[in-house]
């Protein structure tokens, strides 16, 4: 399947893209070493999210596998996936780094992190959280 658009995630940075219901998303890392993170939210619910505890609890088990529907925070259905090509097993353990966590961490104060990137790249696309 062609992609309908192509969007490039510099490193320490994030970005948001609309996707409609039974639409694909392909997500790929093109040097195979960068964490990259994928959260979603309901353009017309921005409470509906993404969201992987209550995922995990309702397959029961670690680490999504083809074919498995994450859920959000209502148990809805989000997001399936449909095809895998990564060499490792995906972490929906790690909860997304943010400005506190990096400074408990040792990081530098402003040090770019997930929580801030998120927020940012959906308010690109008018969701505000």
């Amino acid at each position: 399947m062609k992609p309908v658009t192509t969007v490039f995630v510099p490193g320490l940075e994030g970005r948001a893209i609309a996707v409609d219901r039974r639409q694909r998303l392909r997500v790929t890392d093109v040097e195979g070493t960068q964490v990259a993170g994928l959260l979603a939210v309901d353009r017309s619910d921005h409470e509906r999210q993404i969201d992987t505890a209550r995922t995990r609890a309702l397959t029961q088990r670690l680490f999504p596998i083809v074919g498995e529907t994450f859920v959000s925070s209502r148990y809805e259905p989000m997001l399936t996936l449909v095809a895998d090509t990564s060499p490792g097993d995906h972490d929906a353990l790690f909860p997304a780094c943010d400005a506190l966590m990096l400074e408990f961490l040792g990081a530098e104060a402003g040090h770019a992190n997930c929580h801030d990137n998120f927020v940012a790249a959906a308010a690109a696309v008018g969701v505000e959280l």
